[in-house]
């Protein structure tokens, strides 16, 4: 392998945001990620367990607690609840 950063685009990302992120940093950080031609975007909000999806050319759709993550074409077939993907947190203070 050559080392380096790999120059292949990823069809998803899932993006964790944890309550130390930055918003700014954030946002240029998903820029990048649509500038590069990512297909599917998850952004996670475990605090207040919620999600962002981003696809091109359909824009930002916002999924609250009872919303659910599926894979469109990316990843046909699959979906999450975010229900069932918190779940774990439920015994968390």
């Amino acid at each position: 392998m050559p080392e380096g950063f790999l120059t292949v685009v990823p069809d998803l990302v899932v993006k964790v945001v944890s309550p130390r992120d930055n918003a700014a940093n954030l946002e240029r950080k998903l820029n990048e990620y649509r500038e590069a031609g990512v297909s599917l975007i998850w952004v996670i909000y475990p605090d207040p367990r919620n999600a962002i999806v981003l696809r091109p050319l359909q824009g930002r759709e916002e999924l609250g607690r009872n919303g659910t993550l599926n894979g469109g074409e990316v990843l046909p077939g699959f979906s999450c609840s975010l229900v069932d993907l918190f779940a774990g947190l439920e015994a968390q203070p």
